[in-house]
């Protein structure tokens, strides 16, 4: 008998074991490229895969966060390039009066060498500017689609298995003196 109860709970603390290496969280939310629990706990790669399942996380999470941090770098580059470029731009016409002097149709203008590189400074300014204009034009499209499809897989998973109803089997010391209580809950 005595080996029997050593084997009973030797698989006792197998399957929980398992129990517990299997995360199921009750929800799901995706915020600023991070997946969390109910509890607000940051879920890493590892455990959104084996939430979601091997078929939505190579059919849809690897592309969608590869869209979205792509997405995101865009959209900082670009804001950096478009305002460096707008201030360049802008830096080059207000410290001279180059710009004036080139549409002054009263006589020919040959511009200095200090006003050859305002120029210069100018067109780079700009040349940025758009640069940075059009990786803003990329990026707020792959930022906004791969976050709305990381979303759909926490929407996905918290309609399809959020909703489910769990098992589990709990083992604790008593209250009332030594020994072992075990609880199912539902």
């Amino acid at each position: 008998m005595k080996k029997f109860f050593i084997i009973l709970f030797g698989v006792l603390c197998l399957g929980m074991s398992q129990a517990q290496a299997q995360y199921n969280p009750a929800s799901l939310t995706f915020s600023k490229g991070q997946f969390f629990d109910q509890n607000g706990t940051v879920l890493n790669v590892d455990q959104i895969s084996q939430i979601i399942g091997s078929d939505i996380f190579n059919e849809t999470y690897l592309g969608a966060m590869k869209q979205y941090k792509a997405g995101k770098n865009l959209v900082t580059a670009g804001a950096v390039g478009l305002g460096v470029g707008v201030a360049a731009a802008v830096g080059c016409v207000v410290s001279g009066d180059w710009y004036s002097k080139m549409y002054d149709d009263e006589e020919d203008y040959t511009p200095t060498n200090s006003e050859k590189t305002l120029m210069a400074g100018f067109v780079g300014g700009v040349i940025v500017a758009i640069l940075g204009g059009t990786a803003l034009d990329v990026g707020i499209p792959l930022l906004s689609i791969g976050k709305s499809r990381l979303s759909w897989i926490a929407d996905n998973y918290n309609e399809t298995r959020g909703a489910q109803n769990t098992v589990a089997l709990r083992v604790t010391g008593c209250s009332a003196g030594p020994g072992i209580g075990v609880s199912i809950v539902f």
